[in-house]
């Protein structure tokens, strides 16, 4: 299923959204050379009122064009983090989340998933904030720095309260090598062994999520060279 655009009102402001439901996506990066690259989102997710169950996947990060891609049957290369957890538990809040720790990162060559070394990229409070109606948007930023052994970062949500990233934080943040966000921290940090030379160039960012519902809703995406 393609994924669909979206304009919604948040305090008189308009949003046009990119609305995941079992659909993906990957763009040229347009970043032809780099050290350190971040692949930034600004999204939240409509509530399910339930738990979801099945280990649901959602996956963010760059890919080596656009005809094999992170949610297809196969992935020619992607790097990147995925959830991983069996079941995201949903809290009523208010405002309505779900909890996701743990959440991976890694490599995916053909059908074979590499997660980076150390511990998961969320090990700790890794939230998805819910319904995507109300003003809690919130950011995950995936800083990856090249050569060899690829080390993953980044930036994500861990707070449960009310709270809402506007666009131009999200700019601003986002050209940050230290991001400060309110409700945000920063993710674990590990490596992974990456061979572009062999498996492909990774010149498309590319996002993914395997459910018809609840959707995904992607307010932003910005691809940033911090060195």
């Amino acid at each position: 299923m393609p994924s669909t655009i979206l304009l919604r009102s948040i305090s008189a402001v308009d949003d046009k959204r990119i609305v995941l439901s079992n659909s993906h996506f990957a763009r040229p990066h347009g970043v032809a050379t780099w050290t350190k690259l971040r692949v930034a989102i600004r999204w939240s997710m409509r509530d399910s009122g339930a738990n979801l169950t099945g280990t649901p996947l959602f996956a963010v990060g760059i890919c080596s064009g656009s005809t094999n891609i992170f949610g297809d049957a196969t992935a020619d290369h992607f790097v990147g983090v995925r959830t991983q957890v069996a079941t995201w538990t949903r809290a009523a809040g208010p405002p309505v989340n779900y909890a996701i720790n743990p959440v991976q990162a890694g490599k995916m060559v053909g059908t074979t998933w590499t997660a980076f070394s150390a511990t998961n990229w969320i090990s700790g409070s890794g939230i998805v904030m819910a319904d995507a109606t109300a003003g809690n948007r919130f950011c995950w930023f995936i800083d990856i720095t090249k050569p060899t052994s690829y080390t993953i970062a980044g930036y994500h949500r861990n707070v449960t309260t009310a709270g809402d990233i506007s666009f131009a934080t999200f700019l601003a943040q986002a050209e940050v090598d230290a991001a400060s966000l309110t409700n945000h921290t920063t993710s674990n940090s590990g490596t992974v062994a990456v061979d572009e030379g062999t498996n492909g160039t990774l010149d498309h960012v590319n996002v993914s999520w395997n459910r018809t519902t609840p959707e995904i809703e992607i307010s932003d995406l910005a691809v940033v060279r911090l060195s």
